[in-house]
């Protein structure tokens, strides 16, 4: 038998329902031709109700049963809407995104939910980035290791989108096992940090050097708890899936808490490794381009 007032409230229910999913729509738009940004802001979105789910108010009408996550009937689990939205999140996950594979996605949502529950607590220093250690570093053009027996790389350092340092071009005897990404003057840094670590192409028909970026690692400062932060093939955007990075391959950041000027000894750097100054090659200090800032502000919203 139909009863109005059960009616009434299932419309009412369907109405909060359609202005939800409304949201979502809004929400994800942006992330639209982009299937690894979209699963991003839907993993953190599943995490947040995994963890903040049972804090949500109950509606009107309803039992605190029915709102509660694992509600059961007589002893048995009986499903809720929370349950409901999350298991159908997580099959659009599954479906339409796939599973996170860009290794900074993955930590910006283990730093999301550490804060989340507490077991990341935020911590708002400034920290000092003094150099950055290499270790079985690749050699990834054919030239470079035929001909001329080294490879020439640098890397860029952004904060938020904002360039803030530019290294000089290492040339690196192709033999090299470890060499240093030298600072002199520590970096302060915090917030939403991208490192880029690129290879310069061999190409002797042209004035200018070609570069092409071999891997990138973007972190948060509030997660940094010791002075050295490692990153290995794994950890590393671009790398992780390069199979002409060796699987030892690693970069190491050397922080510190103080901004000492004194000089970092650079024990492990190879004394055959020599460094050429990057403005006689022509390139300059860059901000990131419009798609990219998107993608940037993306992760620190979820940081923030």
């Amino acid at each position: 038998m139909l009863n109005r007032r059960r009616l009434l409230s299932q419309a009412q229910g369907f109405k909060k329902w359609l202005f939800i999913m409304c949201l979502y729509c809004r929400i994800f738009h942006p992330y639209r031709e982009d299937k690894h940004r979209l699963g991003t802001a839907v993993a953190a979105y599943l995490q947040y109700q995994k963890i903040c789910g049972s804090n949500i108010p109950q509606a009107s009408g309803q039992s605190k049963n029915f709102l509660s996550p694992g509600g059961s009937d007589n002893g048995r689990k009986t499903p809720t809407w929370l349950d409901l939205d999350i298991y159908s999140m997580q099959k659009f996950l599954e479906s339409v995104a796939g599973p996170l594979r860009i290794p900074s996605h993955k930590r910006y949502i283990q730093y999301f939910s550490g804060l989340l529950s507490g077991v990341i607590k935020l911590n708002s220093s400034s920290f000092f980035l003094k150099a950055i250690r290499v270790e079985s570093p690749p050699c990834l053009h054919y030239r470079a290791i035929t001909v001329n027996s080294e490879w020439r790389s640098f890397i860029k350092i952004f904060e938020g989108v904002r360039c803030l340092f530019t290294s000089d071009i290492y040339v690196i005897p192709i033999t090299t096992r470890h060499f240093i990404y030298e600072i002199k003057h520590p970096l302060r840094l915090r917030g939403d940090i991208l490192v880029r670590c690129y290879q310069i192409i061999p190409n002797n028909n042209k004035a200018a050097y070609e570069k092409e970026l071999i891997a990138s690692v973007q972190f948060h400062t509030c997660a940094i708890t010791e002075k050295e932060v490692q990153f290995q093939k794994g950890d590393l955007d671009f790398a992780c899936e390069d199979e002409r990075f060796s699987a030892e391959h690693m970069m190491t950041f050397c922080f510190d808490t103080v901004p000492n000027e004194q000089p970092m000894i650079l024990v492990f750097q190879d004394p055959l490794v020599r460094k050429e100054p990057i403005a006689e090659n022509g390139d300059h200090l860059e901000t990131i381009n419009e798609v990219q800032i998107a993608y940037y502000q993306a992760h620190m919203h979820y940081s923030a």
